[in-house]
C-alpha cells in the first residue's frame, strides 16, 4: 500500500509511515512516525486516560458489565505504571 500511494501522498504534503516493528525500509521522502503510550503520563489524569484507552482497545465495541470490570481493574493497576514510566 505504501508503494502504491507514496507519490500521490507526497504531492499533497508530508508522508508519515508508522511501522512499530521496523519491518520495512523507510522509502525516500517518507518520515517515520513514532508514538509512545507514556507521553504526558507524568500527569495522573493522562496516565489514567491512557490506561483506559489501552484496555478498551483490546476489545473494541460495547463492553459487557464483566468486561467493564476488567477494564476498570486494568486502569487502576496500569495507570500508576504508566505514570512511573513517564
Amino acid at each position: 500500500m505504501l508503494a502504491a500511494t507514496l507519490e500521490a501522498r507526497r504531492a499533497i504534503g508530508t508522508c508519515y509511515v508508522f511501522d512499530p516493528t521496523s519491518d520495512i525500509a523507510l522509502p525516500e521522502g517518507a518520515c517515520e512516525l513514532r508514538w509512545s503510550p507514556i507521553t504526558g503520563c507524568e500527569d495522573h489524569d493522562v496516565a489514567e486516560s491512557m490506561a483506559y484507552a489501552l484496555a478498551v482497545s483490546a476489545r473494541p465495541g460495547s463492553l459487557s458489565s464483566e468486561a467493564q470490570h476488567w477494564v476498570d481493574q486494568c486502569r487502576a493497576l496500569f495507570s500508576p505504571i504508566l505514570q512511573a514510566a513517564a
